[in-house]
């Protein structure tokens, strides 16, 4: 995304600060990632997410507002594709195992500026029209 194409952002173009806010908000995720491609993450930040990823998964199992639908929509998913519905036991232990080589090699692989997409998503303007509709 190149930030002079943001010429019509806001209400008559970017001010210094707007492309400051705009540079940081690009730039800094990539310094993140880099980081994690080269030095990886911390014993604590995969504890945290191993966490964050048994909680969603359990949630989902759940099904939320709809009650067991998760476990039907994950035996589905490993029927298909997996060809091993039994799969939904064994999750959180394949979870388990994952390591910070784990996740440093992932991210060497995966966060790359080549696997990047990057949408510019503006409100298209309603068009004005006339009389009594």
């Amino acid at each position: 995304m190149l930030v002079g194409q943001l010429s019509d952002f806001g209400n008559g173009g970017i001010t210094d600060h707007d492309q400051d806010r705009i540079i940081r908000r690009v730039v800094g995720p990539e310094e993140r990632l880099a980081d994690v491609r080269t030095s990886g993450i911390t014993a604590a930040e995969l504890a945290q997410s191993k966490t964050a990823l048994r909680s969603a998964f359990l949630e989902d199992m759940e099904g939320g507002f709809m009650p067991r639908f998760g476990r039907a929509n994950l035996l589905a998913a490993f029927a298909l594709f997996d060809d091993d519905p039994k799969r939904v036991n064994t999750i959180l232990d394949e979870l388990d195992k994952v390591t910070l080589d784990d996740v440093k090699a992932a991210a060497g692989r995966w966060f790359v500026s080549t696997n990047r997409t990057s949408i510019d998503s503006r409100p298209v303007s309603k068009p004005t029209t006339g009389g009594g509709q």
